[in-house]
């Protein structure tokens, strides 16, 4: 243990960093919220040691056993040493030299299989990029950023790993913000990166000065005049989206981005409005509302590659439909051929462009184009796309397609209707319809059971019937059924959820809720359970009251056998066609509020029938 180990100065630059970020806002930080790990022990630091053949590099060792067994980090914090051995998958081979080196901007072409050999991961990045530490080679103590699969591998420019961890303290306490990974910008303040800029010699380190200077919240008169004259200097740059943060900071990105496209740089300056008005915390109505023209009066003359971002602002414009720019689905090819539907569907009159719609669904069926097709066609009760998608999944019944049809298919089922709150559509999800069996095929002469109605059994009764008989039997037996979503039936049932629900319905949405699952397995033969199935109301010959609300029924035709019913609740369900309550000849009372009714002349001849309309 080192006794000139700088506790006090990190405990203290710790504090003031908690201080400037005390709402958490920088990456990660609610993860670790600023606080160091208990201290490792002697005995698990040498414990580790001795398995994996190495010596930890004296600062990071240091600060286990004064600061913390991690905690508050970069990214994600640092991990505790029992995270680092369960991340630790490779073996660290210290009698090899490492494969890692500054310079290599990946390690998947070294032919190395190993080739993380030579360092621990001492942090997550997030998704597939960590942290890690040398401790063995010439570099052993340097911080080393890498992707698990090695597509990227880069190094710090500090020393050592306390110089790296002292860094993000003094950053953080000092307001810096981030805009990027941590530490692959300059470190230094506004003079210092003055300096480096104008005593660089090379290209590469004068950038890199320039884009380190978007991480102080403010800049000096001094800083912008330099950016400034930079700019000017760099006016014919191949890609300038690295640093229109710094230049909208000091209010010269429109300057940048005018001077720019007279000098006929319209591919980029496209890109650069779409990334300024797209990828940026900024107003972007302000930044198409300038551009769009432009843009669009250059669209077919584009390359391909800037077509997509090109799109993105044309329909966030307002100004452009979508038949104005389909004709690029006649010239696009690879890529951007396939992502084409998907910024078509972006433009606010693509639901009314039918013909493009059926036109993408005549894609090979096994095409990406067909799958972002799919992902973003537009869910009308529209015959022909209905009919297209039909055909579609007759020839190639793939999840995609079948799932994009059911839901067209309800569209016709359960339509929006204008001031009526949408029925809830039931759903269960993905494991539930494993546990229930409903994919697999029914039984021979088997009884449906919709899940639904399996719950309202379960309600009367308090237990799901066990055996063939017991399903029968008690289905006989139910007097009155009640099917109507409550916090007992629907998943994550809460007064939250109703009231989005009903903003939802104003926009006359889905409104799919998940049910609960009546029970944990398959029904008993011959009964199976079926998500669109209603038919086992017909085994309820003694039924007198039958109240449905406020969900959406597949088939109603159930009713014509409900001849004792004489108390019917169908209140915001999809029913619509009143002729079928003609075949309920002891119905006392019907309550059809919040439907859209058709053939409601049949209803003056139900005489005695009390009518809620």
């Amino acid at each position: 243990m080192t006794k000139t180990f700088p506790l006090e100065e990190l405990r203290l630059l710790l504090e003031k960093a908690q201080a400037a970020d005390a709402d958490l806002k920088q990456f990660g930080a609610k993860n670790h919220k600023y606080q160091w790990n208990p201290l490792a022990s002697l005995t698990d630091i040498e414990e580790f040691e001795r398995e994996s053949g190495i010596t930890l590099p004296e600062g990071y060792r240091d600060f286990l056993l004064q600061a913390g067994d991690g905690g508050a980090g970069p990214f994600y914090g640092l991990f505790s040493l029992k995270q680092v051995r369960g991340w630790l998958g490779w073996p660290l081979e210290p009698e090899k030299p490492p494969v890692l080196r500054p310079g290599m901007s990946e390690a998947e072409s070294c032919g190395e299989e190993n080739w993380k050999r030579g360092c621990i991961p001492i942090e997550s990045e997030g998704d597939t990029f960590f942290t890690c530490l040398m401790v063995t080679g010439t570099d052993r103590g340097r911080v080393v950023y890498i992707d698990y699969e090695g597509s990227w591998v880069f190094f710090p420019r500090e020393p050592d790993f306390l110089s790296w961890y002292t860094r993000w303290l003094r950053d953080t306490a000092n307001g810096y913000k981030c805009i990027g990974w941590f530490a692959t910008d300059l470190d230094g303040d506004e003079a210092e990166l003055r300096r480096h800029y104008q005593c660089a010699e090379t290209e590469e380190e004068r950038w890199l000065a320039l884009t380190s200077m978007q991480k102080f919240p403010a800049l000096s008169p001094e800083s912008a005049e330099l950016i400034r004259t930079a700019m000017a200097d760099r006016l014919m740059m191949p890609d300038a989206r690295d640093i229109l943060g710094l230049l909208h900071q000091i209010g010269i990105d429109e300057w940048f981005l005018e001077r720019r496209w007279d000098a006929g740089l319209y591919p980029q300056v496209v890109r650069e409005v779409s990334y300024l008005a797209f990828r940026m915390e900024l107003p972007s109505a302000p930044i198409i509302e300038r551009w769009w023209s432009r843009v669009y009066q250059q669209l077919f003359q584009l390359p391909q590659e800037v077509w997509l971002s090109a799109l993105d602002i044309l329909a966030r414009s307002g100004k452009v439909r979508l038949p104005e720019v389909s004709g690029l689905l006649e010239l696009a090819e690879g890529y951007v051929r396939d992502e084409l539907p998907r910024y078509f569907r972006v433009f606010p009159d693509a639901e009314e462009q039918i013909d493009l719609w059926l036109k993408l669904l005549q894609e090979p069926v096994t095409s990406e184009t067909m799958n972002s097709t799919l992902i973003v066609l537009p869910i009308l009760r529209d015959e022909r796309l209905l009919h297209a998608l039909q055909a579609l999944v007759e020839e190639y019944p793939s999840k995609a397609a079948v799932a994009v049809l059911t839901e067209m298919e309800h569209e016709f089922l359960n339509p929006k209707w204008p001031g009526i709150p949408r029925p809830y559509w039931l759903q269960l999800d993905f494991w539930q319809k494993a546990d229930l069996g409903i994919d697999r095929d029914p039984p021979p002469d088997g009884i449906a059971l919709h899940p639904f109605i399996a719950l309202g059994v379960e309600e009367i009764f308090h237990h799901v019937p066990s055996t063939a008989h017991d399903w029968s039997r008690d289905l006989e037996r139910i007097k009155t059924l009640k099917l109507v979503p409550t916090e007992k039936n629907i998943r994550e049932w809460n007064v939250s959820i109703l009231k989005s629900d009903l903003r939802k319905s104003k926009e006359n949405g889905s409104r799919k809720v998940i049910m609960e699952s009546p029970c944990k397995e398959f029904p008993p033969d011959p009964y199976y359970f079926d998500l669109h199935d209603w038919s086992a109301i017909r085994r309820m010959p003694n039924l007198t009251a039958l109240i449905i609300e406020q969900i959406c029924v597949d088939d109603f035709s159930f009713l014509a056998s409900c001849k004792n019913v004489q108390k019917l609740s169908l209140r915001n369900t999809n029913f619509t066609d009143c002729r079928l309550l003609l075949g309920l000849p002891k119905l006392k009372s019907v309550d059809l509020r919040v439907c859209h009714l058709t053939h409601t002349e049949v209803l003056e001849d139900l005489q005695g029938v009390s009518v809620d309309l």
